[in-house]
């Protein structure tokens, strides 16, 4: 979550207030996602990067909610 928030950090230009709160139940401290057999099942693999992604939905969030 913090690569996240550092991505559009640099994105936007602006440094996020950040409040760290003990874990909850439910967080997940480690996480192995791998999408090896999906891309295999549906020859499916990105091509773009997260900060490219990131960078995208926040070029349309913009767009989308303060533009007039």
């Amino acid at each position: 979550l913090l690569d996240m928030v550092h991505i559009i950090e640099r994105i936007i230009g602006k440094k996020a207030k950040i409040k760290l709160e003990p874990m909850q139940l439910g967080d997940v401290k480690k996480t192995y996602a791998d999408i090896s057999k999906s891309s295999e099942s549906f020859q499916f693999s990105p091509t773009i990067t997260l900060h490219e992604g990131v960078k995208r939905f926040v070029s349309w969030y913009k767009r989308f909610y303060l533009e007039d």
